[in-house]
C-alpha cells in the first residue's frame, strides 16, 4: 500500500471521530427487565477459570457472563480477595433497580465457580456493589475494605492495544488500524447471515480505550457503545440494536478519500444511523495490518 502522509490535524479528527463519536444519551438508572432484553452475547465460549484466577470481563447485560476476557488476575492472593469479598458482603433490601453493571466476575470458591455481576463506584466514599448472575433481583455491598481492593486491583489496570491486539480485537489508534480481518469476517457473516461478533477498540491520547462491540444473530445487529474506562469521558455504555452495516464515503469536509462503515436501521436513534459507531478506512495515511486479501 502507498504511504502518504496525511496532515496531522486531520488524523487526529478522524481517530476522534471514529472512538470518541458522541455519547449524547448517558445510562444511569435503569430497569432489570430492560437489560434483560437487549444483551450482546459473544460467540466465544466462557473460559473456566483455574483456582489461581480470577476471570473479569466487562458487563453486556443481566443474567448471563461477557466471554470475551477483560483481564485475568493470577495468584492466590488475588482469589483470595474476591473470596473475601464475597464472604463479607452485605445483602442490600428490596428489588435492584440500578444501571448495567461495570463487569463479569468468575472464580472458584469452596469448590463452586462463583459468577458475579459486579458494579465499581464512582468514587472512593461509595462502595461497590454485586449480584449474582442467576439472582440479579438482590444486590450486596462489599466492605469499605473489599471495595479498596478490588478498586486497586481492576481500576489500575490499563487495557492497553498490544493487549487487544494479542485478544483479536480489532484495534485502533492514531495511524495505524489492527486485526482489520476480524471486522472483515464479521463483514461476511453479516452478508451470509451467519452469528458472529466483533470487538473493536479505539483509544483516547491519555490511552483510555472506547469499545464497540456488535453481535450479529443471524438478523440483527446488537451493538454496545462503551466509553465507562474513558477517564475524561462520557461514562456512559449504550445498547441499540441495528438491522445493517452501512458504507459511506468519507466526508468531504475531511479532505480524504476513503470509506466509513456505520450502522443503520437502528430502533433507538432518531433516523436510525446510530451516532456513535464511526469506523472511517482512509485509501492512504493509515496502516492496516491483517487485512483480507
Amino acid at each position: 500500500m502507498p504511504k502518504k502522509t496525511i496532515p496531522l490535524l486531520l488524523l487526529i479528527s478522524l481517530f476522534f471521530l471514529t472512538s470518541c463519536a458522541g455519547a449524547e444519551n448517558e445510562t444511569f438508572a435503569v430497569n432489570e427487565k430492560e437489560n434483560a432484553a437487549q444483551p450482546v452475547v459473544s460467540t466465544v465460549q466462557q473460559p473456566q477459570p483455574a483456582d489461581t484466577e480470577v476471570l473479569i470481563s466487562r458487563n453486556f447485560g443481566f443474567g448471563r457472563i461477557n466471554p470475551s476476557l477483560y483481564l485475568k488476575l493470577e495468584g492466590e492472593k488475588h482469589v483470595e480477595a474476591f473470596q473475601e469479598a464475597d464472604r463479607t458482603k452485605h445483602q442490600l433490601m428490596g428489588m435492584m433497580d440500578v444501571r448495567h453493571p461495570d463487569f463479569d466476575v468468575v472464580f472458584n470458591s469452596g469448590g463452586q465457580t462463583r459468577q458475579l455481576h459486579l458494579w465499581m463506584p464512582k468514587t472512593s466514599e461509595e462502595r461497590a456493589m454485586v449480584t449474582e448472575i442467576d439472582n440479579t433481583g438482590t444486590g450486596y455491598l462489599l466492605t469499605p475494605a473489599s471495595t479498596k481492593v478490588l478498586r486497586d486491583l481492576i481500576g489500575d489496570y490499563r487495557y492497553d492495544s498490544v493487549q487487544a491486539v494479542k485478544n483479536g480485537d480489532v484495534v485502533q489508534t492514531i495511524g495505524k488500524i489492527e486485526n482489520f480481518d476480524a471486522w472483515e469476517d464479521f463483514l461476511e457473516a453479516v452478508e451470509q447471515s451467519r452469528p458472529a461478533s466483533v470487538q473493536k477498540v479505539g483509544y483516547t491520547i491519555e490511552g483510555d480505550p472506547i469499545f464497540d462491540n456488535l453481535h450479529f444473530d443471524g438478523q440483527t445487529i446488537q451493538y454496545v457503545y462503551d466509553d465507562t474506562l474513558d477517564r475524561f469521558g462520557s461514562h456512559s455504555k449504550e445498547f441499540e440494536t441495528c438491522e445493517k452495516v452501512l458504507i459511506e464515503p468519507i466526508p468531504a469536509e475531511l479532505h480524504m478519500s476513503g470509506e466509513v462503515y456505520r450502522l443503520s436501521g437502528c430502533s433507538i436513534t432518531e433516523g436510525g444511523l446510530n451516532k456513535n459507531f464511526w469506523f472511517a478506512i482512509p485509501d492512504e495515511g493509515v496502516e492496516i495490518i491483517g487485512r483480507n486479501d
